[in-house]
């Protein structure tokens, strides 16, 4: 089965809403069910994206477990410029990452960056949600600030286990544990470093 289906598929719909694509839910429930019947027990990825059409494309590929459960610490760098956290495409899961690839280009080393807006707030990276550590509890930035609404990062939050909170990169880099968390991985330990950045908060 597919982990944490109705909330994908929900933000799918509303993302087609919003951008005005043609697509019915029963149809990609079809192809979903038609793409489960060949897989196996292995984890895998399954990518499915629709077009304005109403066009439906499904990828799937087998997760390594060091993917599912990389050795060692995720290093996180701070992004160099900030996000505009108005830009629609942060909030939606689309194939246009105009911002977030071009801030990718000043760092193409390390394994990920922390993104932060306008204001100086934290926002996410640039393949899961950011959840940090202070005092004892567990907080997210929430969605204004500029990010992507994380299908685990909802689920953690009906569960309580996570809260939201404006946070600065300050805050992150003094938070007792840092972590990027997404559908697929699911929590990661991340170490923080500012490197050869400037920002605003």
């Amino acid at each position: 089965g597919y982990y944490l289906l109705d909330r994908h598929l929900d933000r799918l719909m509303d993302s087609a809403a919003y951008f005005s694509f043609r697509v019915g839910i029963d149809v990609i429930k079809n192809v979903l069910n038609g793409a489960v019947i060949s897989f196996d027990h292995r984890h895998r990825r399954v990518r499915l994206t629709v077009d304005r059409t109403g066009k439906i494309d499904i990828e799937t590929s087998i997760l390594s477990d060091e993917e599912i459960s990389p050795p060692g610490t995720v290093e996180l760098q701070v992004a160099g410029r900030p996000v505009d956290s108005t830009d629609c495409f942060l909030f939606h899961k689309t194939d246009c990452r105009t911002q977030y690839n071009a801030l990718r280009l000043d760092f193409p080393a390390g394994d990920d960056l922390l993104f932060w807006n306008e204001r100086g707030e934290v926002t996410e990276t640039m393949i899961a949600n950011i959840v940090a550590e202070i005092d004892g509890t567990f907080f997210t930035p929430p969605v204004e600030c500029g990010l992507l609404a994380g299908v685990f990062r909802a689920e953690q939050l009906s569960e309580g286990a996570i809260q939201e909170k404006r946070m600065t990169v300050d805050d992150c880099m003094n938070a007792t544990r840092l972590f990027r968390i997404n559908s697929v991985r699911k929590w990661q330990q991340c170490a923080l470093s500012r490197g050869l950045t400037t920002h605003a908060g």
